[in-house]
C-alpha cells in the first residue's frame, strides 16, 4: 500500500490513543446518566466534571464556564440562538438587534447571520485588511446603537491569521459603557485551543467555541466557553443540563476523550508550536523555489507568530483550481484540502480569501496545507517534491484549457 501523508489537521486530527481509550473506559464503566441520583449516575457526573475542570483549566476559565456541546458548530449556534431569544423578547426597534461579524467567519457563523440577516436583522461584515487580519479599528467603527452581537474568530482557518480579540474586546467593552447596552463578544477559537497561547479570561471575550476533534480527541464534543455574568439566553430546552445552557444527556465519554486530548496537546503545547514554526520554515523556503506557486498572504514568515498559526498555509497555483491539486496529490498519497474541508465543494467556497481581495481566479486555486504534532520534516520534504513534479504540467493544461474556454 502507498504511504499516505496527512496535512490536513485543520479539518481534523488523527486520534490519540490515549483519547480513544478515555473515551471507551468512560463509555463501559460509567454508562450511568449523569443526572441520575444513584451511584452509576453519581460516578458519570463525578467523570464528567473532572473533564469540565480539566479542559477550563487548560482554557483559563472556571469550571462552571464550560458548556458541553456536541461541537463548535453548536457552540457557535448557541450564542446565535442567545441572541436571537434575547431580541425575541424585547419589542419595537430594539427588537431588531444589531450583528457585527467579521467577513471570514466559519460557516456556521456566516450561514446563520446569513439567515437572520433575511429575516430583517441588520448584520455588518467587516472585511479583513489584504493581510487576512481584521482591524479593530474597523470593527469599532461598525458598532450601532443596537449592536447586541460582536463576533471575531481567533484563527482563521483557511490563512491562519491571528485576529486581534482582546483588542476588539476592549473597543466592544467601551462601546458598551458609553452606550449601555450589553454587547455580547464571542470568538471562534477551534484553531487556536490546544494549538497556540490560549487565555479565556485574559482574551475579554464573553464566549468562545473549542473543539475536540481539532486536537486528536473524539468527534461529537466540543464546549461553549460562557463567561460567568454574560448575557446568555437559551434557545433550546428541555431537561435542563450544563445548568440550564444546553439540554440533553450529557456524553460523558466523548468529555472523558476530550479532556484527555487537552491534557497532552497543552502539556506539550510549546515544543509543539516550536516544531511547527521549523516545519513552516522549511515549508515556506520549499514553495518559494517552486515557479508558480503564490503564497497568501505573500510576506508571510515562519517567525511571525504573533500574526499567524504555524499550523495553517494557503498556497495558490494559478490557473489551476485547487480541486485538481487535491485529486492530484491524493493519487500520490498526501491528503490536503482547498480551504475550509466544511465548505470544499460550495458555491462561496473562495469567500475567505476574496475578503481580503484575492481575485476569485486566484481564490479558486487555493490549497490548504495544514500540519500538527506528529508533521514530520520527512513528510514536508516529499510533499514538497511531489508538488514541485506536477505544478509546470498543470499549470499547462489549465492554461489551455483556460484559452480554450476563454476564461481569464
Amino acid at each position: 500500500a502507498m504511504n499516505r501523508i496527512y496535512l490536513d489537521w485543520a479539518s481534523s486530527a488523527p486520534l490519540l490513543p490515549q483519547a480513544a481509550e478515555a473515551q471507551k473506559q468512560s463509555a463501559y464503566r460509567l454508562f450511568g446518566n449523569p443526572s441520575s441520583l444513584h451511584a452509576y449516575g453519581r460516578e458519570a457526573r463525578a467523570e464528567l466534571e473532572a473533564a469540565r475542570t480539566q479542559i477550563a483549566r487548560a482554557a483559563d476559565a472556571h469550571p462552571d464556564e464550560v458548556v458541553f456541546s456536541s461541537g463548535a458548530t453548536e457552540a457557535n449556534h448557541l450564542v446565535v440562538g442567545s441572541f436571537f431569544k434575547r431580541t425575541l423578547v424585547k419589542s419595537g426597534a430594539q427588537r431588531r438587534g444589531h450583528i457585527v461579524a467579521s467577513a471570514i467567519e466559519h460557516a456556521s457563523l456566516q450561514e446563520p447571520f446569513s439567515l437572520l440577516h433575511k429575516m430583517g436583522y441588520t448584520v455588518t461584515f467587516v472585511r479583513p485588511e489584504a493581510d487576512g487580519i481584521v482591524s479593530p479599528d474597523r470593527i469599532a467603527a461598525a458598532l450601532s446603537d443596537h449592536t447586541l452581537l460582536v463576533t471575531l474568530m481567533l484563527i482563521n482557518n483557511e490563512t491562519g491569521a491571528r485576529q486581534p480579540v482582546r483588542e476588539c474586546a476592549a473597543r466592544v467593552r467601551e462601546h458598551a459603557r458609553r452606550t449601555g447596552r450589553a454587547v455580547h463578544l464571542h470568538t471562534d477559537a477551534v484553531q487556536a485551543f490546544g494549538k497556540l497561547w490560549f487565555s479565556f479570561h485574559e482574551l475579554g471575550v464573553d464566549s468562545a467555541a473549542i473543539s475536540s476533534h481539532k486536537l486528536g480527541g473524539p468527534r461529537g464534543i466540543g464546549a461553549l466557553l460562557v463567561r460567568r455574568g454574560a448575557p446568555y439566553e437559551t434557545l433550546f430546552s428541555g431537561g435542563g443540563q450544563e445548568q440550564g445552557r444546553r439540554s440533553g444527556t450529557e456524553n460523558t465519554g466523548g468529555a472523558a476523550g476530550f479532556a484527555a486530548s487537552v491534557s497532552i496537546r497543552v502539556q506539550a503545547l510549546d515544543a509543539n508550536l516550536a516544531t511547527a514554526e521549523r516545519l513552516l520554515e522549511r515549508l515556506l523556503d520549499g514553495l518559494r523555489a517552486i515557479e508558480g506557486v503564490l503564497i497568501i498572504p505573500e510576506g508571510r514568515s515562519a517567525a511571525d507568530t504573533e500574526r499567524y498559526s504555524p499550523y495553517i498555509l494557503t498556497v495558490c497555483i494559478p490557473p489551476v483550481p485547487g480541486e485538481v491539486l487535491v485529486r492530484t496529490l491524493d493519487d500520490q498519497g498526501f491528503a490536503l484540502s482547498t480551504g475550509s474541508a466544511c465548505h470544499s465543494g460550495k458555491k462561496d467556497a473562495t469567500r475567505i480569501l476574496e475578503a481580503q481581495g484575492v481575485t476569485k481566479t486566484i481564490a479558486r486555486g487555493a490549497l490548504r496545507i495544514s500540519i500538527g504534532p506528529e508533521t514530520t520534516v520527512e513528510e514536508i520534504d516529499h510533499f514538497l517534491g511531489a508538488l514541485a513534479g506536477i505544478v509546470g504540467p498543470l499549470t499547462k493544461i489549465a492554461g489551455k484549457s483556460n484559452v480554450r474556454s476563454g476564461r481569464k
